[in-house]
């Protein structure tokens, strides 16, 4: 696993893709996992890697196609779901 996922979260960064790709500040992340009742400490350690990790294109590759076709608790969504947006890079 890509350390970056790994230290993100595999679950946490498939299953909020898309407010990870809205690079939000770290205040943002903090409301949002504390909006939805997750724990609000992990939120800047998940922020900060997924940014890592949207920062860097191949890194970006690397993690989709390992929630895609290696990770094996990925959930079949997760799995679709990374799929998906591979074809979209």
């Amino acid at each position: 696993m890509p350390i970056h996922l790994d230290r993100c979260g595999m679950n946490v960064f498939i299953d909020n893709y898309e407010f990870f790709a809205t690079r939000p500040s770290l205040s943002e992340a903090v409301k949002y996992f504390a909006s939805r009742g997750k724990n609000e400490s992990g939120a800047g350690r998940s922020r900060g890697n997924a940014k890592i990790i949207f920062d860097n294109p191949n890194l970006l590759r690397e993690a989709l196609e390992y929630i895609a076709y290696t990770a094996p608790k990925a959930k079949p969504h997760q799995k679709e779901k990374a799929i998906k947006l591979l074809k979209g890079l």
